[in-house]
């Protein structure tokens, strides 16, 4: 009997069937038996056909979730068929609560990605009291703690430049603790880490010999909480040029320094509280820029590119002897995105990486001046006036923030946020434990052609997302600042 006839037979019984069969203390007569025979029969027909369809959508639900699992890349190894459809619903409902779900994305190239709003605003939407804080200069480790470099040439009674002096000032929310003269000189201080037992500040020290002989080595110096110098060193490594890419440190009363000399050489020193270098380990790579550098459990985990006739990205992994090993992926994208990373930061498990996601023909053609320039061609201007409301839509197109969550080992990414609209910015762990990453929305952009440094610039609103040690979000922030940007 097909489906079809089982549901015509039970929509044709007779309701004194059903009536007559109510149970009393009377004889039951053959008709009672005839029609409670009748529903038996229909009964165990239903319960067939519920179980027939039962089996059709069982079947239906497990091969969608092994379609996803293909087309995805998990492994159903040591699953059972409950297993495979619970980890599938636990994935594309995001909710990550099923037992088995995190080992399978672990064996996985699958990535979870997740979109997060901002709100759409203005200029005129940012209060007053945001508008008005430049934020010229940036609080870098989340301490609070501002340091500002004057450096200032030094002339004799000629007008001569016969030295140079560095004073640096040092702010904690807005409100100055000491000021200082460095003794030494010939320095540039461009940078500084924030420390427990005080702050480490560091730059360039560069000696002219001859007008075509000079040598320009790193200065690292330290100034404790009370504002004493305490110390300041130009190591010589033997290199006629040396810089300092990223000063990192290690909690322990060591510091790191990563550096690069003479462009080919990937440097490593240490240095102890008073200063002394306890350790130097060069590796000659080839010529290379890195961008940063952050702490990978026990070591160190470095991102560069090295200088060839094609952009080649590296990241490289550093021990605390400054052995290196390259065994991460060399570069992260998208089908049609490219993404520049900005920081990185261990944290429950994952590297996560920062970055500012690009379109991989960004720099062919795809990119917001070349839609300007049609702008441009196709509306009469003054002086190239671009009105804000058509200008920041197209500089918000093309710039994207994307923190990415990889594996430790393989560094595969495994899970991703992203912020349309937006650059990405500072990523660090609060003393709370939670992660925190700062994206600068745009909402006000400006055309200046004739600007030699930039000609797109304008200004963000940096929101604030928190994550917890899963990686789940937990909250957003809007952090009230104001950010410049140019490009």
């Amino acid at each position: 009997m097909k489906a079809t006839d089982i549901l015509t037979t039970l929509g044709d019984m007779d309701d004194d069937l059903i009536i007559e069969s109510e149970i009393t203390g009377k004889k039951r007569s053959k008709k009672w038996i005839k029609a409670a025979g009748i529903v038996a029969a229909c009964l165990v027909l239903a319960v067939t056909v519920s179980m027939t369809w039962f089996s059709i959508a069982d079947a239906l639900e497990y091969q969608t979730a092994l379609s996803f699992f293909e087309e995805n890349g998990l492994s159903t190894d040591g699953l059972s068929r409950s297993d495979v459809k619970a980890v599938y619903y636990d994935i594309i409902t995001k909710s990550f609560t099923y037992g088995k779900t995190a080992d399978v994305l672990k064996k996985s190239t699958y990535v979870s990605g997740l979109e997060l709003e901002l709100p759409d605003e203005s200029l005129s939407d940012v209060s007053s009291e945001a508008s008005e804080k430049d934020y010229n200069s940036w609080d870098t480790d989340g301490s609070g703690i501002i340091l500002q470099a004057d450096n200032q040439d030094i002339f004799n009674d000629e007008g001569a430049k016969v030295s140079q002096k560095s004073i640096v000032s040092c702010y904690k929310n807005d409100e100055l603790l000491w000021t200082k003269e460095i003794p030494d000189t010939h320095i540039l201080i461009d940078s500084y880490l924030y420390t427990d037992n005080g702050l480490v500040f560091y730059g360039m020290n560069i000696v002219w010999s001859s007008i075509y002989d000079n040598t320009t080595k790193f200065y690292i110096g330290f100034i404790d909480n009370e504002g004493a110098f305490e110390w300041g060193i130009v190591p010589d490594h033997g290199f006629q040029y040396e810089n300092i890419s990223s000063v990192l440190d290690n909690g322990d009363g060591t510091i790191a320094v990563i550096s690069e000399g003479d462009n080919n050489s990937l440097c490593l020193s240490l240095y102890d509280k008073g200063g002394n270098e306890t350790c130097f380990k060069k590796n000659d790579i080839g010529s290379h820029t890195v961008y940063k550098a952050s702490h990978f459990k026990d070591d160190y985990i470095i991102y560069g590119v090295m200088n060839r006739d094609e952009i080649e990205y590296f990241i490289l992994k550093m021990d605390r002897e400054g052995n290196i090993s390259d065994d991460f992926i060399s570069s992260y994208e998208a089908d049609d995105m490219k993404y520049s990373i900005d920081n990185m930061t261990e944290y429950g498990g994952q590297l996560y990486m920062s970055a500012d996601a690009l379109p991989k023909d960004y720099w062919n053609g795809n990119n917001e001046f070349a839609e300007i320039s049609k702008y441009l061609e196709t509306h009469e201007t003054y002086n190239y006036y671009i009105p804000d409301e058509v200008l920041t839509p197209i500089v918000q197109k093309y710039n994207n923030a994307v923190l990415l969550g990889c594996d430790t080992e393989s560094g595969e990414p495994k899970r991703f946020y992203s912020v349309s609209g937006a650059c990405t910015g500072k990523l660090s762990v609060n003393d709370n434990g939670e992660m925190e990453w700062e994206v600068a929305k745009i909402i006000s952009t400006h055309f200046s052609p004739y600007t030699s440094a930039s000609s797109i610039g304008g200004k963000c609103r940096v929101y604030r997302y928190v994550f917890d040690q899963s990686g789940k979000l937990i909250r957003q922030e809007d952090t009230g600042e104001i950010q410049y940007f140019t490009r």
